[in-house]
Order: structure tokens, then C-alpha cells, then sequence
């Protein structure tokens, strides 16, 4: 859907006449909200987060008309863009304060982030559990993350 977005504002975000700061202000305001929508409740595996930067460069080398057989490596798409990979970390901090924002309420959503709900478990592999993966990509441990979450200002501040 994202990239259906882009492709649809082809004409702004890929013309000539336009600064790349302004392309990437429209691209942060239209494409990305579409990217990003519901990625507050994502467990986001290494697979998944190679995948959003990926999407992130295939973006920046679409408004840039870089074709992938200038064989330009990420890193100098970034820098002819003049920034720097975002989506991540606009992911992870939309994470944070939405855990605080659950584990502040206190209701069901608090069991289901902690993983306190009864029950058989079904069969296969366990899943990744939320609290678990948000915590490792802050570097914190579970235990830390949890009591952080109650002060409103330490959840805005991640």
C-alpha cells in the first residue's frame, strides 16, 4: 500500500525542480503513515526490519532516479539524500510510548503485553513475545522496561 502511495505522488516526489528536503518532507507526511500504520503492536524480527530498510532505500532511489545497476550501495544513497535511516527508529519510539501507554491503563492490554493470560497454549514454536523484543532492541531488560513504563516521561523520552 505504501508503495502504491509513492507511485501515485511519482510526479512530486520524483521531479527535478524539487529540493530533496522537500520530497522527503512529503514523503515522511504521505507515504510513510501508510508504511507505518499499526507498527505500534509489530514484533518486528531481523527479517522484518531488513525488509523496512530496504523499503526505506527503495524510496530514497526512486525520488533520487538512481537505478539499481549504478550499483550505488545504500550507505551513499543515504548520503546523497542528506539523511539517515529513520523508519526504525520512528517504529521503535512509536513502540515505547504505546507500551507505556498500555501498561499505564492497566486493563486486559496489560495482561496480554505481559504475557499473564491463562490458558493452553497451541501448537508450534512459542512466539515472540512484545515486551521481550521491544526490549531488546532498547537494551534494556523486560523487567526495567516494565517499570519504566509507569513515569510518562522516560516512555517520551525513548
Amino acid at each position: 500500500m505504501a508503495k502504491n502511495a509513492f507511485q501515485k505522488l511519482e510526479t512530486i516526489l520524483k521531479d527535478n525542480k524539487m529540493q530533496i528536503s522537500t520530497k522527503i518532507r512529503v514523503l515522511n507526511c504521505y507515504v510513510i503513515p501508510i508504511l507505518t500504520y499499526g507498527s505500534e503492536c509489530w514484533t518486528i524480527s531481523a527479517a522484518m526490519v531488513k525488509r523496512l530498510e530496504s523499503v526505506e532505500i527503495w524510496f530514497y532511489r526512486r525520488m533520487l532516479k538512481i537505478p539499481w545497476t549504478d550499483h550505488i550501495s545504500n550507505e551513499q544513497v543515504l548520503e546523497m539524500a542528506g539523511n539517515e535511516r529513520t523508519l526504525i527508529k520512528r517504529i521503535r519510539t512509536g513502540q515505547a510510548k504505546f507500551l507505556g501507554h498500555v501498561m499505564r491503563k492497566g486493563r486486559l492490554e496489560h495482561l496480554a503485553a505481559t504475557g499473564k493470560i491463562e490458558g493452553n497454549r497451541g501448537q508450534g514454536r512459542r512466539r515472540q513475545i512484545y515486551t521481550v523484543a521491544l526490549s531488546k532492541c532498547l537494551g534494556v531488560e523486560s523487567i526495567q522496561l516494565l517499570r519504566s513504563t509507569q513515569n510518562r516521561s522516560t516512555c517520551r523520552g525513548r
